[in-house]
């Protein structure tokens, strides 16, 4: 697990370190970025266990595209396709990334919303194919009609 170094400072006996107390808002980002450290185990495990839920959801929803009577082959593969996609972007947008913040609340909270707007946008995305997928599927039944 690769965590930001600690730096030692040295501090000579009988000097007196001046600062000032934390505000609430550098306190909450603070406690944050170390919750966030701490549930990294957590959101591994939780990714390995949403892997394996779409890899049965994809490939049962697979088997039942299979059949010629159902929808036509362009659109099944279209389909097949456009929820892999989906779930690939999904699975990158859960994924834990390491990043290295100084211990400053207001770098941490930049970090957070950063990694939050990275989410949403792959999560948009996924959502995008998976209404790709859904409509192809649509289409390959009306063709099919």
């Amino acid at each position: 697990m690769n965590n930001p170094p600690i730096e030692d400072t040295e501090v000579n006996e009988g000097e007196v370190i001046h600062g000032q107390r934390l505000s609430r808002e550098e306190e909450f980002y603070l406690a944050w970025g170390a919750e966030a450290l701490r549930l990294n185990l957590t959101l591994v495990r939780d990714l390995l266990q949403r892997l394996i839920t779409l890899a049965a959801t994809l490939a049962g929803g697979s088997a039942a595209f299979l059949d010629e009577k159902i929808i036509v082959a362009p659109a099944r593969l279209a389909a097949v396709l456009f929820f892999l996609g989906s779930m690939i972007l999904a699975l990158v947008a859960i994924y834990p990334r390491s990043d290295t913040v100084p211990m400053d609340p207001f770098a941490i909270r930049g970090s957070k919303a950063n990694a939050l707007d990275k989410k949403r946008t792959w999560l948009f995305w996924a959502y995008v194919l998976m209404g790709l997928g859904f409509c192809a599927v649509l289409v390959g039944m009306y063709v099919r009609l």
